[in-house]
């Protein structure tokens, strides 16, 4: 999930300035807690991350990717007590993977 934020938070900006801006949310949010990023909103967000640029843009895209993994979660019965995370994407992958590998032998 910091791979993807981090992503996000680079785009049109210097490496100095999006490092800047993740240890901004870092110390305002914690590490990796996403789930209170969702609760902080858009605006908070938008303050938080100012120092790395496109504020405005980068915090409505991190907020629309944690609704949908939320949504995916709550779909899924996991409550909002449980930490916002891209997990599942591993086991997609390794299914995919084996799929082909599969395919290749038959």
């Amino acid at each position: 999930m910091d791979a993807l934020i981090r992503t996000i938070l680079s785009q049109n900006t210097t490496s100095k300035n999006s490092t800047r801006a993740k240890l901004s949310m870092d110390e305002e949010y914690g590490r990796a807690e996403y789930r209170k990023v969702l609760e902080g909103g858009e605006e908070k967000l938008e303050d938080t991350i100012r120092c790395g640029g496109l504020a405005k843009q980068k915090s409505k895209s991190i907020i629309g990717v944690l609704k949908r993994l939320d949504e995916r979660q709550r779909n899924e019965g996991k409550g909002d007590t449980e930490q916002l995370s891209l997990d599942w994407l591993h086991q997609l992958v390794s299914h995919n993977s084996h799929l082909s590998l599969r395919d290749e032998t038959d």
